[in-house]
C-alpha cells in the first residue's frame, strides 16, 4: 500500500487498486493509509483530529470589533466625563460647514441681522 500523486491529488492504492483517496495533501492520504492498515491512533492525533473537526465545523469566526486606540478610549471617557455645561457649548458651536472663525457667511452686499442690530443700538 502506497500514496500517489494524480491530478485531482493524493490517492492511496494497493496494486492497482484505489483504496482511498483523492486527498489535498500527502500527509492526509498517508494518515488515511495507516487508518486502513488498522495502525494504532496516538492519543495526540486523536486530540488534533477532534480540534480540528471541532473548529473546522464551527464555520467562520465571527468578526471582532476593531480596537480602539489609547488615545480613542481616553477621549471617550473624557468626553462621558465632561460637565454638561461643556458638552452643551461643545454642541452649540460644532459647525457642519466648518466655519471655524465664528462668521456667518454673508452674501455679497448683505449685512447680518444681528450686525445691524449692534447699529441700531448704538
Amino acid at each position: 500500500m502506497t500514496v500517489i500523486e494524480t491530478e485531482s491529488g493524493f490517492v492511496v492504492v494497493d496494486g492497482d487498486k484505489v483504496l482511498a483517496g483523492p486527498f489535498p495533501t500527502s500527509a492526509e492520504a498517508w494518515r488515511a493509509a495507516d487508518r486502513l492498515d488498522g495502525s494504532p491512533i496516538s492519543p495526540a492525533e486523536k486530540r488534533a483530529d477532534w480540534i480540528s473537526n471541532k473548529i473546522l465545523s464551527s464555520g467562520p469566526m465571527p468578526i471582532a470589533p476593531k480596537k480602539k486606540t489609547k488615545r480613542e478610549r481616553k477621549q471617550a471617557k473624557a468626553a462621558a466625563n465632561a460637565p454638561r455645561w461643556v458638552r452643551d457649548i461643545a454642541a452649540a458651536k460644532f459647525d457642519p460647514h466648518g466655519n471655524r472663525n465664528g462668521n456667518v457667511p454673508v452674501q455679497q452686499g448683505k449685512v447680518p441681522l444681528n450686525r445691524i442690530r449692534e447699529m441700531w443700538a448704538a
